[in-house]
């Protein structure tokens, strides 16, 4: 059985400025649905108004420019395009806008610029196209900007990953605070409530870095699971057996500057202090293997959440 209980993922760059302490509470147990509403007379409703009658809109003729605005059928033969791949925008004008990328590996190209959100790549034939992406593709170190990566550098204080939007930094053990996330020298952190002090461990004999650390036995029959995606960083909880009465999970949630508030989805956002949303944590979810025997389908469920704030900063 898995629990997804998180997923913090960044909008735009993150600002941060004071702190702020929260207990965030995820249950097992399924959503209590509202009772429904009765009507009730009451005298000070107002009535039903009949329709007023209004009179019909004048309306004013636009004149009509004057001129010869045909074009020149060789004209529009030279503005044709091809339909770029997905994601990745072409230049160029007249002839040289005829751009077949559909046999292009776009990864291999010579890079001509970047910024967060766009690659600039340069054709064989000296045209240039950009590939878009709607969360960062490039992060900016040292007044450089490189690609996002998912891989974790094994530290002695951990494990972390500087070429990542969020620059996640997992503890050594899972005692304390066991995720920092860090944007433009602010940090949002977090770790579980009654959590042993295991030590975390990444897969073993992976050629690439791996993008994972798990906390085995984090909690009786719990193992803590955290997996570094391009804009995100994913936490699970992987039980060993479906439990015999609905758990309950507590985090202790720490930003400066940030305001938590539940949203409309199940989920919750984090505010800025002028009330932009800078990180988003969608709807916590529970999935088996299987609901039912026999079949393999994932039976999935959503969680209660509670949001409670601490008096508090330490705790």
């Amino acid at each position: 059985m898995s629990m997804s209980m998180s997923t913090v993922r960044v909008l735009g760059r993150v600002s941060i400025a004071m702190l702020l302490s929260g207990v965030l509470t995820v249950t097992a147990l399924a959503p209590v649905q509202a009772a429904p509403q009765v009507a009730i007379d009451d005298p000070f409703v107002p009535q039903i108004l009949p329709p007023v009658d209004s009179t019909p809109a004048v309306v004013v003729p636009e004149p009509l420019p004057k001129g010869d605005f045909s074009l020149d059928a060789g004209d529009a033969s030279d503005w044709e395009l091809a339909a770029p791949a997905r994601g990745v925008k072409s230049f160029g004008s007249r002839a040289d806008a005829r751009v077949d990328l559909s046999g292009v590996d776009v990864d291999s190209l010579p890079v001509s610029a970047r910024d967060e959100f766009t690659t600039t790549y340069t054709l064989p034939g000296g045209s240039p196209v950009m590939a878009i992406g709607e969360s960062p593709l490039n992060v900016e170190i040292g007044g450089d900007w490189v690609p996002v990566d998912t891989g974790l550098d094994h530290v002695s204080g951990g494990w972390v990953d500087a070429e990542h939007p969020l620059s996640p930094e997992f503890a050594p053990r899972a005692g304390g605070d066991v995720v920092t996330l860090n944007n433009d020298g602010y940090q949002v952190s977090w770790r579980l409530l009654g959590a042993a002090d295991v030590a975390g461990s990444t897969p073993k004999a992976r050629q690439d870095p791996a993008s994972q650390v798990t906390y085995p036995g984090v909690l009786d029959g719990v193992d803590l699971h955290y997996q570094v995606q391009p804009s995100l960083v994913k936490e699970g909880m992987v039980l060993d057996a479906a439990p015999d009465s609905a758990p309950a999970y507590q985090w202790v949630l720490s930003a400066p500057g940030m305001t938590v508030q539940a949203d409309d989805a199940g989920g919750f956002v984090v505010l800025d202090p002028s009330g932009e949303v800078r990180f988003t944590i969608p709807t916590p979810t529970m999935w088996d293997s299987s609901g039912v025997a026999g079949v393999r389908d994932r039976s999935l469920r959503r969680l209660v959440r509670v949001l409670r704030r601490l008096a508090m900063s330490g705790c």
